[in-house]
């Protein structure tokens, strides 16, 4: 596992799995679905796990997945926090 995350492959992801699929993601966040997989494969590649599984519904987080998740979304609440 690197020592250093990309906080934006994070932010992918939170979105990927709130949107249920790239595509959709890729709309929210302005960038093209390629993109999205791209940076959630630099993710699971850097941690060395899978994040997440894709389903019927879309797309949902692995046990690890989950703990990323949770962190990425404290992570996101202080950013929120310190922006104002």
């Amino acid at each position: 596992m690197n020592s250093m995350m990309d906080w934006d492959n994070i932010r992918y992801f939170l979105h990927t799995v709130r949107a249920g699929s790239y595509t959709a993601a890729g709309e929210r966040l302005n960038v093209n679905r390629t993109t999205i997989g791209r940076r959630l494969t630099q993710l699971e590649e850097s941690l060395g796990v899978a994040l997440y599984e894709q389903t019927d519904e879309g797309y949902r987080p692995t046990s690890a997945g989950h703990l990323i998740l949770e962190s990425g979304r404290a992570i996101e609440r202080i950013t929120d926090d310190l922006m104002g």
